[in-house]
């Protein structure tokens, strides 16, 4: 009878411990489901984030091919190793080594911190260019008429409003120049380079709020 009752404990031990061995499998197979699911969520976000971010270089026409080409490359760069580490989040067989890959998302990967901003940069740039080239005739026909009615001071704001003009070209080129070539390897510390770049843009379009006012205060003068 003690031998039974023995039996029948140690065989309820060995249920319990299998069960809970079970449970605790499922619940560790669980958590490493649904840290997969949210990396590939998170993955899926930036590959998209580039592909649009692919689709606004092609419109600009600002950049040269070769500078269009270089940065283009280095996105779809970005773009298949996202894709590759998706695979490989998938395939990971224990908790250490996603969890290590998932960090490796944001770490590794510079989409929000670099490539997006760097688009955003260069789309502003080339909306503050077109601005620039589409006053410039204008600046030239005005001109044109100041010296005709020989009126100096208009002549003198004409030419100081063209050489901002100029001016602001100049930096915005450097702008796009400088930007380009910035990698997710020289980050974080090409962040600083980021932030003077946003800077110019700020500066140079503040610069360039005041200038239709003054064009309209010289065609009024030259009507006189």
């Amino acid at each position: 009878m003690k031998k039974f009752l023995l039996q029948s404990v140690l065989f309820t031990c060995l249920v319990l411990f299998i069960s809970t061995r079970c449970v605790f499998a499922q619940t560790q197979n669980g958590r490493l489901i649904s840290l997969k699911q949210r990396a590939d969520n998170e993955i899926q976000k930036r590959v998209a984030s580039l592909r649009v971010a692919l689709t606004k270089l092609n419109t600009l026409t600002r950049l040269s091919s070769a500078q269009k080409s270089s940065f283009s490359s280095q996105m779809q760069t970005e773009i298949d190793n996202l894709n590759r580490l998706k695979t490989k989040i998938d395939a990971d067989p224990d908790s250490n080594t996603l969890r290590t890959d998932v960090t490796s998302v944001v770490t590794s990967y510079r989409v929000y911190a670099l490539f997006i901003p760097q688009i955003q940069i260069l789309v502003t740039a080339e909306k503050i260019l077109y601005t620039i080239d589409s006053v410039t005739p204008l600046m030239h026909t005005l001109e044109a008429q100041a010296q005709e009615k020989n009126e100096t001071y208009l002549q003198t704001s004409l030419a100081g409003i063209t050489n901002k003009l100029a001016r602001d070209k100049t930096q915005i080129t450097m702008v796009i120049n400088t930007i380009i070539p910035l990698t997710p390897a020289g980050y974080p510390a090409n962040k600083t380079i980021l932030q003077e770049e946003r800077t110019v843009l700020r500066t140079t379009y503040q610069d360039l709020k005041t200038i239709p006012q003054n064009i309209k205060s010289i065609i009024q003068a030259l009507k006189k």
